[in-house]
Parts: structure tokens; sequence; C-alpha cells
């Protein structure tokens, strides 16, 4: 794998320099020998030292380089509510990206992602147990939209591997993040859905892809309707935005089920016109 501006961009937070030692291995490679080791664990424990709440992953990063597996990551727990837990998410993300551009460590890389692969499941029904009640907690919100944000990231690392199916489950429990904490941000949620579907289009999943095109064309369905009869209204920005996901919501049902929308498709075209003469 390349490192190329988007896992650059991602790589670039306080723990650059751990990212760009893994990535470099410009010291001795890692031996199993943990006498032998002055090496990458013992740059990354300086590094480390001076940062706050990293103890958790400078333990699995060793136990990584010296096991290819680590018993600390299989027994952790990643809790939205917890800023500690997310940002442990997050740089693991990170350091899976460091490991694969590296290419020297394959058993490792493919334990991390495993795991983490894993853990996308429980953080988003932990996050949907928890958005029952209205308001949502603060931490819970927050907590979610930094997920949402990992597992976008995480979605672009099997993109590269080229492992769509498990690029789809991902961005899978991502949408089911968004709908529960941003429902109300409909272009959010309309792009998340219309990346789910796109990707099972493509996956010849057709049937999943048309009930995700539907789902958000009802969820839009009142929108729609209202701006239909109140010709003269120009929708903001996000609402353009919601009406441009639509259209391409209503393209994608005409491929999938060989249905013509050129009703609707037309009617969408004029809107967006619309708000573009305004």
């Amino acid at each position: 794998m390349k490192e190329d501006e988007v896992i650059k961009e991602f790589l670039n937070n306080e723990l650059k320099d751990i990212w760009k030692l893994i990535i470099d291995n410009n010291i001795d490679m890692i031996q199993k020998n943990v006498n032998k080791q002055m090496s990458i664990i013992q740059s990354v424990a300086n590094i480390l030292s001076s940062k706050k709440n990293n103890n958790t992953l400078f333990t699995i990063l060793k136990e990584l380089f010296e096991n290819n597996t680590s018993q600390t990551l299989e027994n952790q727990l990643f809790r939205v509510t917890d800023s500690n837990s997310e940002e442990l998410f997050r740089n693991l993300t990170r350091l899976l990206f460091a490991i694969e551009i590296n290419g020297n460590y394959p058993q490792i890389a493919d334990f991390l992602q495993h795991l983490l692969y894993k853990s996308t499941e429980v953080i988003a029904e932990e996050i949907k147990n928890k958005t029952g009640k209205s308001p949502i907690n603060a931490q819970v919100w927050f907590g979610g939209a930094e997920m949402r944000a990992a597992f976008s990231y995480l979605g672009y690392y099997y993109e590269k591997k080229n492992l769509l199916n498990a690029k789809l489950w991902v961005w899978k429990q991502r949408t089911k993040i968004t709908v529960n904490i941003m429902e109300h941000y409909k272009n959010l949620v309309g792009s998340d859905v219309l990346e789910v579907a796109l990707l099972e289009e493509k996956l010849n999943l057709l049937s999943e892809a048309q009930a995700h095109y539907e789902a958000f064309i009802a969820y839009c369905q009142e929108d729609f309707k209202w701006f239909i009869e109140n010709t003269k209204e120009v929708p903001i920005e996000e609402e353009y935005e919601v009406f441009k996901i639509l259209l391409l919501a209503y393209e994608g049902i005409d491929r999938v089920t060989k249905v013509s929308q050129i009703n609707n498709i037309e009617l969408i075209k004029q809107m967006l016109s619309r708000t573009k003469e305004s």
C-alpha cells in the first residue's frame, strides 16, 4: 500500500512521529527476542512517554511487534462514552495504515484489521442502544461522530486493499451511526446511504442497493413533495445537497429496477435549476 494524500492527512496527528517511524522502518527490524528490542518499541516508548492516555496503545503495539498478536487488544472494549477509547480506535486505525505501508509485517496487519473490523458492529450497536432517548447524551454524540470518521478511514483502508465486501460492511456500520446520531442532517445521512447503495450496485447486490435507494427516497419524501408544491421556494444549501443525493437515488432505482424514474428525475433537476437561478 502506498501513502496517498488521504492517508497522509489522517496520519498527521500528535503521534505522527510514530507513524513515520513505522512507515520508514529506518531502524533495525523488530526481533521477537525482547532483549534485542532497542528498535521501534523503544523509540515508540520514548515518544509516547510525553503523551497522555497512551499506555494502552503502547502495550498493544509492543505485544503486536513481539508476538504478531495482542491479548490487550483482544480484550479491549471500545466505549463511545470514553474519549480515550475513541482516541485509541482512531490511533489503531492509523497504526494499521502505517504497518500496511511499511509492508514488512503482514501478520500484524491482518490481526489488527480483523480486530478493528469486528469492533465496528459492536461500536455501532452501542451507539444505537444509547440514542433511543432524546436528547442524545453529548458524549455519545461527539463520540459517535469521531467513530463515524474513523470508520470512514477504515473503509478507505479496505478500498485500498480492494476488499470491497469488507469496505461495504464497515460503511454499513458507519451509516448506522449516522442515522442514529445525525438523523436530522439529511445530507449526511443521504451521503452515507448513497455510498452504501452504490457499492452494493458495484458488487451486484441489486436488491440491497434498491432497498437503500428506496429508504432514502422515503426519508426525503415530505421535503420533496413540499418543494414540488411550492414552486417559488428555493432550497437552502443543505437542502440543495440533499436533492442532489435524491437525484442520484432515483437514478439508482432506474438502473437497478429497469423501471423509469424519469418524471421524478426531471422534477428534481428542475428544483436544482431553480436553486442555481436564484
